[in-house]
């Protein structure tokens, strides 16, 4: 895994003819976080990865890149003390602030849609895990019936 990058996104054009800043990572192959800003190629300056003197207000916006990125580097390093796994998926929920509970069924949804998104997975795959899917929730849903009778009965088991 590399270090974190700044970087003018110029694979992708708004409307407004500005390109979107991103955070790049490398987790197995690059990938990108947008951070919610846009310059034009002649307001960046690709080898720091800032906004240049002609961009307005380029100092304040710096500052703001400068801890996006402090932020980010910091995320990684407490991720590989851990020494736990973790995905590009874990990254982008505590980077973004997001940091919510998400229950087994959310995160199954979850890894299918980005899985299907970088179009690693071919369709005997999808497949397999679209049944693993629907016996997870078959399972859940037998838990939870059980869980209600043995409330309902007063018995525990």
């Amino acid at each position: 895994m590399s270090a974190p990058r700044i970087v003018l996104y110029k694979n992708k054009q708004l409307a407004n003819g500005e390109h979107p800043i991103r955070l790049r990572l490398y987790f197995g192959k690059e990938r990108y976080i947008s951070l919610g800003m846009s310059a034009k190629p002649l307001e960046w300056n690709d080898k720091q990865g800032r906004f240049n003197s002609r961009a307005p207000n380029y100092e304040a916006r710096n500052v703001i890149l400068r801890n996006h990125l402090a932020h980010a580097e910091q995320l990684l390093s407490e991720i590989i003390e851990s020494g736990k796994p973790f995905s590009i998926h874990d990254f982008k929920i505590k980077f973004l602030g997001s940091d919510k509970k998400v229950t087994v069924l959310e995160f199954l949804g979850l890894r299918e849609k980005e899985l299907v998104m970088e179009k690693s997975i071919g369709k005997r795959i999808d497949r397999q895990i679209s049944f693993l899917f629907i016996v997870v929730i078959a399972c859940m849903g037998k838990i939870i019936r059980l869980l209600i009778i043995s409330l309902i009965s007063g018995t525990k088991e």
